[in-house]
């Protein structure tokens, strides 16, 4: 059994009309994901911004209410669950936000913000609840000398240590890291995602690593999915992702990734992606991506029949070992 089971998860947002006389509309923000986690993996998920990506994340750890779907941590449905009903499963699910500074409260020492799960989920006194945020303190780089300070007086890179410390204090079995090194510089980056890997091999967690920055995803994931638009294009084993691309929209974000060598940068011959990115809250018919897809468009050209795009949304099937949700892939 899988640690976290994901099918056809959705979620939607009304979003009010215009006119009082006009009715409202749905934006579908995450449109039938699938997947499965399973203990010490880590999955990477990849798009472009507004993909629904981070909203994914909320409805797993159900922060965001779905609007269909089935989500199962170690067996147990969390859709439909009350905030009470899922309290005892936080100890075991914890998430690390964005922006490091911004998740942090400034009013609050550090020692207080990482002790803060302790006193929700454990038995521990304060001496006790001190000693342990000591401990995981020592586990991410921090000296606990530190922990009367306030997170004003920390740098993003230390501030993102303290997040972590809060996430691991009490040893959970999955962790969503939502974009955890976007907001730092490359070489804090690197720290991060390196004690991310440490701290799971120690722990045996399993992480779900959203993230914009392909050659990081690629560092650290075992599998990663790409979304667009809500829905999955591609879902496959890292490596093999990166060196084969099936999908017609993963191959153009691998294509976009920047090369070290800036020769080999400025050599490199990138077609940008045609037309705008659709609206979730009137998608293309058919495939998502259909009005931007370079192979529909070479298609196309050579005379063949591309109805199929706009008439028929492509489900998820097998290609050379990935899961590609592309008519003509």
């Amino acid at each position: 059994m899988s640690l976290l089971e994901v099918r056809d998860v959705k979620v939607q947002f009304k979003r009010p009309a215009a006119w009082p006389w006009q009715p409202a509309k749905i934006l579908q923000a995450v449109d039938g994901v699938s997947f499965d986690l399973e203990p010490g993996q880590t999955l990477g998920v990849v798009g472009e911004s507004g993909c629904g990506k981070s909203t994914l994340a909320r409805a797993i750890l159900g922060l965001t209410p779905t609007a269909g779907g089935s989500v199962k941590f170690e067996g147990q449905e969390i859709v439909g669950r009350s905030r009470k009903q899922l309290q005892p499963l936080r100890e075991d699910m914890q998430v690390i936000f964005q922006d490091p500074l911004a998740s942090l409260n400034p009013r609050m020492t550090i020692g207080d913000v990482i002790a803060e799960p302790l006193k929700t989920h454990s038995n521990l006194n304060a001496d006790g609840r001190r000693d342990k945020v000591k401990k995981v303190m020592d586990q991410v780089g921090l000296s606990s000398r530190m922990i009367n300070r306030y997170p004003h007086e920390f740098s993003g890179g230390q501030c993102q240590r303290i997040g972590i410390a809060r996430a691991l204090v009490l040893q959970p079995k999955l962790l969503i890291c939502d974009e955890p090194v976007s907001a730092l510089d490359v070489s804090i980056q690197a720290q991060i995602v390196n004690l991310l890997e440490d701290l799971q091999k120690e722990f045996g967690l399993a992480l779900m690593f959203i993230a914009h920055d392909l050659s990081v995803v690629r560092h650290i994931s075992d599998e990663v999915l790409v979304m667009y638009l809500g829905r999955v294009a591609e879902l496959a084993e890292a490596q093999s992702l990166y060196k084969s691309p099936q999908h017609p929209y993963t191959q153009a974000l691998i294509r976009s990734v920047p090369e070290p060598d800036p020769a080999a940068e400025r050599a490199k011959r990138v077609a940008p992606l045609t037309g705008d990115l659709p609206s979730p809250v009137d998608p293309p018919s058919g495939c998502a991506f259909h009005n931007r897809c370079p192979l529909r468009a070479t298609k196309l050209a050579a005379g063949d029949n591309v109805e199929r795009c706009e008439a028929e949304r492509p489900q998820l099937r097998a290609i050379d070992g990935h899961q590609t949700a592309c008519h003509f892939a």
